[in-house]
C-alpha cells in the first residue's frame, strides 16, 4: 500500500506511531505526565514493544507510575454528559 501511494517504507521506522483507544490514552497520558513523553515513547517504539497496545506496555514497564493514575479521569464530566448511563457506574 505504501508503494502504491508513493510513500517511502522508511516512514514507519523514521516516524513510528501507536494507535490507542481513548481509555488507553487517558490512562497512559497520566504516566507520560509523570515521566515525560520522550521517556515513555522511546521505550514504546523499540522493536520489542512496538506491537503492544499502550495499556499493557505501560502496566508492564511503568508499574510504579501506574499506581499513581486516576482510573476515572473526567468521571464528573462524563456523568454530566451521560447521566442515564453513568448513574450506577460511578
Amino acid at each position: 500500500m505504501l508503494d502504491e501511494a508513493g510513500i517511502d517504507k522508511n516512514v514507519l521506522v523514521d516516524m513510528p506511531y501507536t494507535i490507542a483507544s481513548a481509555n488507553e490514552f487517558e490512562i497512559t497520558s497520566q504516566v507520560i505526565a509523570q515521566i515525560g513523553i520522550f521517556t515513555f515513547m522511546s521505550k514504546k517504539t523499540t522493536p520489542e514493544q512496538q506491537g503492544l497496545s499502550l495499556l499493557p506496555f505501560a502496566t508492564n514497564d511503568f508499574k510504579e507510575e501506574m499506581r499513581n493514575i486516576n482510573g476515572r479521569l473526567f468521571a464528573d464530566d462524563f456523568a454530566k454528559m451521560m447521566p442515564d448511563i453513568t448513574r450506577d457506574y460511578f
